[in-house]
């Protein structure tokens, strides 16, 4: 495989420092960056008109974290005075907008948007309520009630409106979890044969409800079909962790001998076998097991 030349000139445009999450199919790229001010401002950098600072709700502070095929960005953002951050989506029509505090916007309110799908749904999670998705019509909604979990979070969105993140138990530990309007909320489980209780986040999902994240120290990929299934680790790599997976199953994350020392990974598609093939196969073991029994 070739690669073009890293992308290294318009990264020194970005302020002192910069960190892009995430990039679109445009190549339109989001991220934070300090200004010439010291200040951290989310941005919008493309090849065509390089360098955009985002703005602020009125704060020192802004931070970009998802952007879909529209152009749209979503984040959290300071708002005036600093002494809230609430999550923010914008456009290139209206700039910057507040997504909005759940329930008193007097009370201490940190919010957060993770993930926006082409359709302009949001999701994320508040500090002091948990998960919440967001759309234009409803505006912001408590998931984390839904859920009846004392914490939440929701990481991701596809473009069905599936939402997928974790949640914390105060009977147990957190747990990844898959939730739609149409099915509700459902726990993704444990490894098969596993009897040990571990933590899981689930921090993915692509347009076939597939879903990946870790649990313990193992990352994990997960469908309806078959349940969670542990992702192979190279020789030598105890811990592993997914943090993404697109429409063709790829799956990306850090995999390594430690749980701070990780190196980048992919893991290509789960293969998952068809009914018929499971039932041939059975059936020649079978065949072969009677054959040498008699």
């Amino acid at each position: 495989m070739a690669w073009a030349s890293p992308l290294t000139s318009w990264v020194a445009w970005v302020g002192a420092s910069s960190f892009a999450s995430d990039i679109n199919d445009l190549g339109q790229v989001v991220g934070s960056f300090t200004t010439s001010e010291g200040e951290t401002h989310a941005f919008l950098w493309d090849s065509a008109n390089g360098i955009q600072d985002l703005g602020t709700l009125g704060g020192s502070y802004s931070s970009a974290h998802s952007i879909n095929e529209l152009g749209q960005v979503v984040g959290t953002a300071a708002i005036m005075g600093d002494g809230q951050q609430h999550a923010f989506i914008w456009d290139s029509v209206n700039g910057i907008q507040d997504l909005g505090p759940l329930y008193d916007p007097s009370d201490f309110f940190m919010s957060v948007a993770t993930a926006i799908n082409e359709n302009g749904i949001v999701v994320g999670h508040a500090l002091m309520t948990g998960a919440f998705v967001w759309n234009e019509t409803d505006g912001m909604w408590d998931l984390g009630a839904e859920l009846d979990e004392p914490g939440s979070a929701a990481t991701d969105v596809n473009d069905h409106g599936t939402v997928v993140g974790y949640a914390s138990s105060a009977s147990g530990p957190t747990r990844a979890y898959i939730w739609s309007s149409d099915t509700g909320v459902r726990y993704l489980g444990r490894f098969p044969g596993e009897d040990s209780t571990h933590i899981s986040h689930a921090y993915a999902v692509n347009n076939s409800n597939q879903v990946v994240g870790y649990r313990g120290r193992h990352a994990f990929f997960w469908q309806f079909e078959t349940g969670m299934l542990r992702l192979e680790n190279m020789p030598g790599h105890t811990y592993s962790y997914a943090y993404g997976i697109n429409d063709d199953g790829w799956v990306v994350g850090g995999a390594g001998a430690r749980p701070h020392e990780l190196h980048a990974t992919a893991w290509s598609p789960v293969v998952i076998p068809e009914p018929a093939t499971i039932l041939a196969l059975l059936c020649g073991v079978c065949g072969l097991a009677w054959r040498r029994r008699k």
